[in-house]
C-alpha cells in the first residue's frame, strides 16, 4: 500500500533570491551604463579612426602581454587559499581594508593612474567631455608648440579655465599616455570627480 499522502504536492526547487537579486543588479548596473555612454558620446572628435587606432594600440600594448596577467598569480593563489581553507569572509575584509589604510598616507611610486582618475574627474566637474580631447591636445593648448594650428573653440574655453589653475597643470604634467583621451567607462567618471572634488577642497592652491 501507498503510504504517499494523496494531497501532499511535490517539492518545487524555487530559484535561488540571492541570484535574481544579483542579475537585477549587474541588469541595472548595464542600463545605467549604455545611458552614461549616451550622455558622454556628445561632441565627438572628428578624428575618430585616429582615436580608435589609439585605443587599439593601448589595449594591444597596455593589458593583454602575459607580464600583466603573470601580476594577478599571488591574488588568484590568495583566493585559492581562502577556499579551499573556508577562511571567514569577515576576516578577508578586515585584512583588506587595514593594509589599505597602512598605505593611504603613502605617495603613489610605481602607479601613475591616480593622476588621470583626477583629471578625469576635473573635466566632468568642469562641465567638460573627458572623452573629447586627450591631455596633449590639452598642454599643447596650455604651451602651443612652434607653428601650432588654431586649436577648436571648445578646446580653447578648457584652456582658458586651466591656464591659472596650478593644481590641476600639475595634476595634467603627471599623466601618462596623454595622447589617448580617457579609456574608463562612463559610471566610474562620477567617481573621479568625486575624488577631484575632494583633493581640489584639500588642496585648493598645492601641488601635488
Amino acid at each position: 500500500m501507498d503510504s504517499t499522502d494523496p494531497c501532499s504536492r511535490p517539492e518545487v526547487d524555487h530559484p535561488n533570491p540571492r541570484g535574481r537579486v544579483l542579475l537585477g543588479i549587474l541588469a541595472v548596473w548595464m542600463l545605467l551604463g549604455c545611458i552614461d555612454l549616451t550622455v558622454f558620446s556628445w561632441n565627438l572628435p572628428e578624428t575618430v579612426k585616429q582615436q580608435v587606432e589609439d585605443y587599439l594600440f593601448h589595449l594591444r600594448f597596455g593589458f593583454v602581454p602575459s607580464g600583466i596577467l603573470i601580476l594577478y598569480l599571488p591574488y588568484f593563489f590568495s583566493v585559492w587559499i581562502v577556499l579551499k581553507n573556508k577562511i571567514d569572509f569577515r576576516w578577508v575584509l578586515g585584512v583588506g581594508i587595514l593594509l589599505r589604510l597602512v598605505l593611504l598616507p603613502s605617495l603613489p611610486i610605481l602607479e601613475t593612474d591616480l593622476f588621470r582618475y583626477l583629471w578625469d574627474g576635473h573635466m566632468v566637474n568642469s562641465g567638460h567631455n573627458p572623452y573629447r580631447y586627450s591631455p596633449l591636445e590639452i598642454e599643447n593648448g596650455l604651451d602651443p608648440p612652434p607653428l601650432a594650428s588654431e586649436i577648436p573653440e571648445d578646446l580653447k574655453t578648457i584652456v582658458d579655465e586651466n591656464r591659472d589653475n596650478h593644481l590641476h597643470r600639475e595634476i595634467l604634467a603627471n599623466i601618462n599616455n596623454k595622447k589617448v583621451p580617457t579609456l574608463y567607462f562612463p559610471m566610474a567618471q562620477y567617481l573621479f570627480a568625486v575624488g577631484d572634488a575632494i583633493v581640489s577642497l584639500a588642496l585648493p592652491t598645492q601641488a601635488v
